[in-house]
């Protein structure tokens, strides 16, 4: 039954993690543009449009697909942990 839970947990937490993350950088314009000025992975789009063109497509597009992806991981953890108790 533990081993069970492994799988649901992982996925709430990540899911609660990702949607969080993604909602404080939508709503706080300066720890989006501080992030990007200083994550590896966000230098080819900064590099290529600059930070403030890069935080405006991130805010318009990246973001908003980065909280869905978070909500399904957490509606999948959440399901399975009511499939799990409920049988």
């Amino acid at each position: 039954m533990n081993e069970a839970l492994i799988l649901p947990v992982i996925c709430i937490l990540a899911g609660s993690f990702f949607v969080v993350r993604n909602v404080l950088h939508m709503t706080n314009g300066a720890r989006l543009r501080r992030y990007l000025s200083t994550s590896p992975k966000a230098r080819l789009l900064v590099n290529k449009y600059g930070v403030e063109e890069t935080a405006a497509i991130s805010r318009k597009y990246l973001l908003p697909i980065g909280v869905l992806v978070g909500l399904i991981i957490l509606l999948v953890g959440l399901r399975a942990l009511f499939v799990i108790f409920s049988a």
